[in-house]
């Protein structure tokens, strides 16, 4: 079955989050506090949490996305997987259930702004097809763990970058970080 969800997406992919049983699979470029929170708080223990996003340095400088969220999902025991070029916006419940959605998991993506997808569920061809695309995206070469050693090394840019101002740049937009010196 497939179900239309407009914005809020919110009220549906909570309410996933706390009746999902065994594992919740989050895929999303852009995450915040504030949802990463409010996930944690409502999913069962017993439930294991695998959160796939982008470690794209830029996000984290324009704060599109919180280097804390990543943080507390890992104190919490949840696996966070990078993957820099990461666009699409996937939440996966027990393999059951999946939300397809332009909603990334922050306040404005879940229930302000405009967002359209669709609730799949209990389609076993679609499941696998999800499945088999996450396996092959972090198996492609250009995915990775977060681990605390790589988030201080994160931290540590950002903070010698927060001290200067500049211009971010991107180049055909791959991702690169291209800092002007406003100085010079």
């Amino acid at each position: 079955m497939i179900e239309l969800i407009k914005t809020p997406t919110a009220s549906t992919f909570f309410d996933l989050v706390q009746t999902c049983d065994k594992e919740i699979i989050l895929c999303a470029p852009f995450i915040k506090n504030d949802i990463v929170k409010h996930i944690l708080e409502h999913k069962k223990d017993r439930s294991s949490l695998t959160v796939i996003t982008s470690s794209n340095i830029s996000n984290f400088i324009q704060k599109s996305s919180d280097l804390s969220a990543i943080k507390a999902l890992l104190e919490n025991g949840a696996t966070v997987l990078n993957y820099q070029d990461l666009h699409a916006k996937v939440y996966l419940f027990d393999k059951l259930k999946a939300i397809v959605t332009s909603a990334n998991l922050t306040y404005s993506g879940m229930f302000h702004n405009y967002e359209y997808g669709v609730l799949i569920d209990r389609d076993e061809q679609s499941m696998n097809q999800i499945e088999t695309d996450f396996i092959t995206m972090l198996d492609s070469g250009f995915a990775g763990e977060f681990n605390a050693k790589n988030i201080e090394i994160l931290e540590r840019t950002i903070n010698e970058l927060s001290n200067k101002r500049y211009i971010i740049k991107e180049i055909n937009g791959d991702n690169t970080l291209i800092l002007e010196d406003l100085e010079s």
